[in-house]
């Protein structure tokens, strides 16, 4: 048996005065922006943990890790990811293949997309990781991802 997910996730950014370290897709980048956030922002793993939470039919990440709740200001992005994978694997799904998709204008992924796939490969435990990015192509000062999921029963 199969189930299909999908997840999105959309951030505002803002240009820093000085190069800042921002997570995304589980590796650090020193960047002119930084993805404005309750947790530590990385909206590859967000969209990637809803996407597994949607397919399995188990809400979203904001019924596990509250942006209201102090505890979770600042969280590694990694403990949401786990808990989802927990999951999943508490259901008897593995990770099929995943598509994802970066929208950013001012945050460029070109040179990252080698180190990001092979980060989700070993994250997820998935030889089948398709990594995309694009632009809006136009001055817009957010970041979205969107992420498609196919789980296999195990």
């Amino acid at each position: 048996m199969y189930l299909i997910g999908n997840g999105i996730d959309i951030h505002r950014i803002e240009k820093q005065s000085d190069k800042t370290i921002q997570k995304l897709g589980g590796v650090e980048f020193n960047l002119d922006y930084k993805v404005i956030a309750h947790s530590d922002g990385d909206i590859i793993l967000h969209s990637i943990s809803d996407a597994i939470l949607g397919a399995l039919a188990l809400g979203d990440i904001g019924n596990y890790f509250k942006d209201t709740d102090a505890k979770n200001k600042g969280i590694n992005s990694k403990i949401i990811l786990k808990k989802c994978l927990s999951l999943m694997h508490n259901n008897k799904y593995k990770i099929s293949n995943i598509d994802i998709t970066v929208i950013s204008e001012h945050i460029i992924f070109a040179d990252h997309k080698e180190a990001i796939v092979n980060k989700l490969k070993d994250l997820l435990n998935c030889s089948h990781v398709s990594f995309k990015a694009t632009r809006w192509e136009e001055n817009k000062l957010f970041i979205q991802c969107n992420s498609s999921i196919l789980l296999k029963k195990y």
